[in-house]
C-alpha cells in the first residue's frame, strides 16, 4: 500500500519522519516503535537514506515494528534541512523483507532518476495526484 500527504511545512525534518509513521501506523502497517528505529538509525549512522535533490528514503530493519509492507510519501512545500541538505520529499518505506524492499525502492528510483518525474512529484497539490503519479511509474 502506498499512501501520500503534503505538509506546508515542518521545523525539523524529524517531523515529517513522524508523520509518515503515524499514517504507516494508522493503516497498520508498522507499530510505534519503527519511528525510534528510523531516528536511531540516523543516530548510529548518520544521514546515508539522503537521495538527492530533495529526496530521503527513511527507513528501518524489519524487526523495528514493520507489519506489513508499504510507503509513505510526504512532501513539504517548504524545504526542511536534512543534515545540511534542503529536502522537500520523504519516502518513507517500510518492508516487510528484503524483496519487498528491493520492489519499494525500485518504484522510488524509477521517479527519483528522471528528473521530470521527480519535478512532476513536486508539482503535486494533493496526495490523490501524488498516488496518481506513482501507479503510472509503477
Amino acid at each position: 500500500m502506498i499512501c501520500a500527504e503534503i505538509l506546508e511545512e515542518v521545523s525539523e525534518y524529524t517531523q515529517a519522519i513522524r508523520k509518515s509513521c503515524e499514517i504507516l501506523e494508522r493503516y497498520g502497517m508498522v507499530t510505534g516503535e519503527y519511528y525510534r528505529g528510523i531516528i536511531d538509525n540516523i543516530g548510529e549512522y548518520g544521514g546515508y537514506f539522503y537521495l538527492g535533490e530533495g529526496v530521503c528514503m527513511p527507513h528501518a530493519k524489519p524487526e523495528t515494528g514493520v507489519l506489513s509492507t508499504g510507503l509513505c510519501i510526504i512532501k513539504l512545500n517548504t524545504p526542511v534541512d536534512f543534515e545540511g541538505k534542503k529536502v522537500r520529499i520523504f519516502f518513507t518505506l517500510a518492508a516487510r523483507d528484503e524483496a519487498a524492499h528491493f520492489v519499494l525502492m525500485k518504484q522510488i528510483a524509477e521517479i527519483c532518476s528522471k528528473k521530470q518525474s521527480l519535478k512532476k512529484m513536486l508539482e503535486c497539490r494533493s496526495s490523490e495526484e501524488m498516488l496518481m503519479m506513482m501507479e503510472e511509474e509503477q
